[in-house]
């Protein structure tokens, strides 16, 4: 699934003098869509600012979940000869939550990877 690019399309929101509300291109001038309820305009001229908002917060997310992954804990111990092991363990994974690891399915489904 390709990814849309940042976006620099500004929506504003437009009364009618009714109920509706419309959603207007500023650079075009041109009626993106009709809010049938005015309420619901703003929310909806916001679109192309969220998009971008959204991807960026997906994008630190995944960041940082690649991060907790790569982290690890550190494993000590005495062996037989009462000497003193330590090895570094490259197991991340037990410290997301169940959470973090919605999230991350959640971005591969955005980005068209879900099996």
């Amino acid at each position: 699934m390709k990814q849309p690019q940042d976006t620099t399309t500004i929506w504003y929101a437009a009364e009618t003098g009714n109920h509706q509300g419309l959603i207007i291109c500023e650079e075009t001038g041109n009626t993106i869509a009709v809010a049938y309820d005015k309420a619901n305009a703003l929310l909806l001229a916001l679109a192309p600012q969220l998009q971008d908002s959204h991807r960026e917060l997906l994008e630190a997310l995944e960041s940082a979940t690649k991060e907790m992954q790569l982290m690890g804990h550190i494993i000590r111990s005495l062996d037989e000869a009462g000497d003193y092991n330590e090895s570094w363990t490259h197991d991340g994974e037990y410290m997301l939550l169940e959470s973090w690891k919605q999230a991350g399915a959640a971005i591969a489904k955005a980005r068209g990877l879900d099996t």
